[in-house]
């Protein structure tokens, strides 16, 4: 449940979690949106404050058509807006504004559902329901993961090499910052038994995004959120879907437009987010 939910019905829980966020029009967003490049950061062409403000006008900006909002699958007229599994909002701030904050959390309209019980026809109670979470200073979920991996995976080395010096197996705890992991075994021959581990991968990644663990840094969490809540693709997603593609060109989700969202605009969005302090 969200933050308040718990204390309400049922029914007026699903009437304010179908009202959602902003929902698009039809027409052409204003004002016409600035772009950059990725052969323009390259070359040094903005510094680090210019990105940033320039990653904070792209989270506030409402995406229109011509920008790429929504999706045409399946026959459908963009902006094919849907409530329930998206596209479902026009902007990463209209889902991140409690209390007129700049990308904080979301209102109890705001909440979406995971893991529903059944995607054509979902129930709140019988869904997982999610609030969206506050951005400003989720880094440092981010940064503290990225610390546990890397102890992690320093414990799994000091395994292995003490396997391969006794030239028998061993067995190592996995815990880090207070928080257990499971276990692994370690071979001579530079193999793991990973069938002990508990909360993480066998790549020992920490996942701090979503309720599941799936996005491990937000630029991953904002190249998903993107796509699934504004039918954006970036540039970064389409190669992760097919590194073989061109994605200047590739309009995967057939909505007549492409390139509509580049690396170098990805990364100004994600520099504003994680400069972002930490609530007080």
């Amino acid at each position: 449940m969200g933050r308040c939910t718990c204390l309400w019905t049922g029914a007026a829980v699903a009437a304010v979690f179908l009202a959602g966020c902003l929902e698009p029009n039809t027409g052409l967003s204003t004002p016409v949106r600035a772009r950059i490049t990725q052969a323009e950061l390259d070359a040094g062409a903005y510094n680090i404050p210019e990105l940033v403000r320039f990653g904070r006008a792209l989270n506030l900006f409402q995406f229109g058509l011509e920008d790429g909002y929504g999706n045409g699958r399946n026959g459908a007229t963009p902006p094919n807006y849907s409530r329930l599994d998206g596209p479902d909002s026009i902007s990463c701030n209209s889902c991140h504004a409690t209390g007129d904050i700049v990308m904080g959390w979301g209102v109890n309209a705001a909440n979406l559902l995971v893991e529903m019980d059944d995607p054509l026809a979902p129930t709140v109670a019988g869904s997982n329901e999610r609030n969206t979470i506050m951005v400003q200073g989720a880094v440092w979920l981010e940064l503290l993961s990225k610390e546990m991996s890397f102890e992690l995976r320093a414990l799994r080395a000091e395994a292995l090499a003490a396997a391969q010096a006794a030239g028998q197996a061993q067995r190592i705890d996995l815990t880090t910052k207070g928080v257990s992991f499971g276990a692994l075994i370690a071979r001579p021959d530079g193999s793991v038994d990973a069938s002990m581990l508990e909360g993480c991968d066998s790549d020992l990644r920490i996942r701090p995004f979503h309720a599941k663990g799936h996005a491990p840094t937000m630029r991953v969490f904002a190249r998903g959120a993107l796509a699934r809540h504004l039918g954006i693709q970036s540039t970064d997603l389409l190669l992760k879907l097919d590194a073989t593609r061109d994605p200047a060109i590739w309009d995967d989700d057939q909505d007549g437009v492409v390139n509509e969202l580049n690396e170098a605009e990805l990364t100004a969005m994600t520099l504003h987010m994680v400069g972002l302090p930490a609530p007080v």
